[in-house]
């Protein structure tokens, strides 16, 4: 911040920096075979040089060729995503918005979906019965 004095007047210019922090403790976890929770603790005042406007998510599935970015409001601290990928993995950065653009990105995050849905197989079970063979299918659920 500069400070300008005069005889009569003074004036305080502040330089226009994008945010030089990122969010802290940026944190995912699975809720479900097809559900993650994203949580963050808000940008320190200090590190946000401006009004904060949000928040920006780069949301990537592992392998692919293509980021999701989400613009998220500034008094948001967690992002619910639904309809993903079973047993999928992904990685998630977060950077605070202000007025002159996008700030520094968190570490990558990584998570994994759940594996989700029921386990099933189908056993064939030889028995011997009353003096022959029999094979039975048994169904798990």
């Amino acid at each position: 911040m500069n400070i300008f004095f005069s005889r009569t007047h003074f004036l305080i210019l502040n330089s226009l920096l994008v945010p030089d922090g990122a969010p802290p403790n940026v944190t995912a976890r699975n809720l479900s075979s097809t559900e993650l929770l994203v949580e963050w603790n808000p940008l320190p005042a200090k590190y946000i040089h401006g009004v904060l406007l949000g928040y920006q998510m780069n949301f990537t599935r592992d392998k692919a060729n293509a980021t999701k970015v989400l613009n998220i409001l500034p008094n948001v601290t967690n992002y619910h995503a639904t309809g993903l990928e079973r047993y999928a993995r992904y990685v998630i950065s977060l950077a605070a918005v202000n007025e002159v653009g996008v700030g520094v990105f968190s570490d990558d995050v990584i998570v994994w979906t759940d594996e989700g849905g029921k386990f099933c197989s189908i056993f064939l079970v030889n028995l011997f019965y009353k003096s022959h063979w029999c094979t039975n299918q048994i169904n798990c659920n």
